[in-house]
């Protein structure tokens, strides 16, 4: 989930191929995993992590010799793919149920995105479907 996330988001932003952020961002969530299990899953870890890759992705994009526009964009890029990729070793802080209940919310979001409606409606749809699959299941597990 989190090499897809960091992936992913440069994708979204046609940015592709963007190595070095996305190694920078899955090595963000990694460093994320090992604190949060070293810590005993305290989100804290989470926190510190991600205040030093902003740093680091600041550090990435000052070496960059494209122009100032371009080079804010792949600071905005690098950013927000390093801190969903940290963000998603919240997984792990989060118990067995509750997580689950995530997933097949987030599963079923992405089904009923790809359904051929009409943008908003298309977003409002998954929003709905996301929300009604994680309460469904969490009321099962107790964690919705």
């Amino acid at each position: 989930l989190q090499g897809l996330t960091a992936a992913g988001w440069f994708r979204l932003n046609g940015m592709w191929p963007a190595r070095q952020g996305i190694a920078l961002g899955f090595l963000g969530a990694l460093v994320a995993d090992v604190a949060l299990l070293a810590s005993d899953r305290s989100p804290s870890a989470l926190l510190g992590t991600l205040g030093i890759w902003v740093l680091l992705s600041l550090a990435l994009q000052l070496r960059s010799h494209a122009d100032p526009d371009e080079r804010m964009y792949g600071l905005t890029a690098t950013v927000a793919a390093a801190a969903l990729a940290i963000m998603a070793s919240g997984y792990l802080a989060a118990g067995a149920d509750a997580a689950t209940a995530g997933g097949i919310g987030v599963a079923a979001a992405v089904v009923a995105r790809a359904l051929p409606l009409p943008t908003p409606a298309s977003v409002v749809a998954a929003l709905l479907v996301a929300a009604g699959a994680g309460a469904l299941v969490g009321g099962k597990t107790g964690s919705g």
